[in-house]
């Protein structure tokens, strides 16, 4: 990711190019940040976990992620430093982004890793960034609503953090072009100090397809599995003594992953099984190869279980939508019946503690009914 120079209009600005907003400027504190060492090594911190490996969706960094975020608050008119505390605040993610926090977990105390002591790791690993943001550097490292409501807001609402990898993560997925990439970025702006939606279709799609994208991905059993699975195996590798918490900082995730599929027997059993879920197109069918036991009997003959009280929670966005009425920004919920069901649904299913089986794509056909 490096940003280049664009003449318009007798003047020259700096622009970056991305793959779902296209070519947009961005102030020069933003170049000069997008140019560090420290930012640059997010370009092979993979948003995904082990699944930006295994071909399940197209892979994205928290670079990419980042970068998408700035330009929504741009998009929605932020100031100066809200965008570039959108450009940051990912910045301290480890390698496997979440799955390192179920690696770290017993020393976490249920946080994620990337938001502990977070000025001290800047400091430690990305410590060409202070120099360039001056004195003040440790605000853009302080996110809440309150400071930038732009970029975070409590879930479900729309905010750049959110907005941006659902999104990016829906186009990865499929579920999205790039017309509608196009179309979403257009429809971005503020009421209110915060993000909406000014079209009511290009909201209702938007967040139809969070609802799928959780379905078919956040929550899906294979996604949960092939987490603990690595989780698991990269546990193993760090009570060994083989990796520690500062190689989840300084090596990439594509050279752990190559190392650890290398050199673990499990890893390489699993990664058979994911290429078994893939041909036989089970990721997203009734026929599952991580599988809930919802409603259907398991034995241990059938399954193993992988992981046991796993909580899950419902990814979704319920967007502002900028009526047209004088009403002003209203939640998408509120102005389509449909939705509003299709979300409470979901929610309602989704947050739950279940646990995660195993089971072979032929015996979960024969228990699905699949031919």
């Amino acid at each position: 990711i490096q940003p280049r120079l664009m003449r318009r209009c007798g003047v020259f600005l700096q622009t970056v190019c991305d793959l779902l907003y296209g070519t947009r400027p961005i102030c020069k504190i933003a170049v000069d940040v997008i140019n560090t060492s420290g930012f640059q090594r997010a370009q092979h911190v993979m948003q995904h976990g082990p699944a930006d490996f295994i071909g399940w969706i197209r892979p994205v960094s928290r670079a990419e992620h980042m970068i998408g975020s700035m330009l929504l608050t741009a998009k929605a008119g932020a100031a100066d430093d809200e965008q570039l505390a959108a450009l940051l605040h990912d910045i301290t993610h480890r390698a496997f982004s979440h799955t390192a926090d179920i690696v770290f977990a017993d020393s976490l105390e249920g946080a994620s890793l990337h938001e502990l002591a977070v000025t001290e790791w800047v400091t430690a690993n990305a410590n060409d960034l202070p120099g360039v943001l001056g004195k003040d550097w440790e605000k853009y490292f302080t996110v809440t609503s309150e400071l930038y409501p732009l970029l975070e807001q409590p879930s479900p609402a729309l905010c750049a953090d959110r907005g941006d990898y659902s999104i990016r993560d829906m186009h990865a997925l499929g579920l999205v072009d790039d017309a509608f990439a196009t179309e979403y970025f257009q429809a971005i702006s503020s009421a209110g100090g915060k993000m909406v939606l000014t079209d009511i279709q290009t909201a209702l799609k938007f967040g139809t397809n969070c609802i799928e994208l959780d379905k078919r991905f956040y929550s899906h059993p294979s996604n949960l599995g092939v987490n603990h699975d690595t989780s698991t195996l990269l546990k193993q590798q760090v009570r060994k003594g083989a990796l520690a918490m500062q190689d989840f900082t300084e090596t990439p995730c594509q050279a752990l992953w190559d190392s650890l599929s290398a050199s673990t027997p499990e890893m390489q059993r699993m990664l058979a099984e994911a290429e078994l879920c893939q041909q036989d197109k089970l990721r997203f069918g009734p026929s599952h190869y991580f599988v809930l036991p919802h409603g259907t009997p398991m034995t241990e003959e059938d399954c193993v279980l992988v992981a046991s009280a796993v909580r899950t929670k419902p990814r979704v966005i319920d967007p502002l939508v900028l009526a047209t009425h004088g009403e002003g920004a209203v939640p998408l919920s509120q102005l389509d019946a449909v939705f509003c069901d299709k979300l409470q649904s979901h929610r309602l299913a989704t947050h739950r503690v279940v646990d995660v089986h195993f089971s072979s794509a032929a015996r979960v056909r024969n228990h699905n009914g699949d031919p």
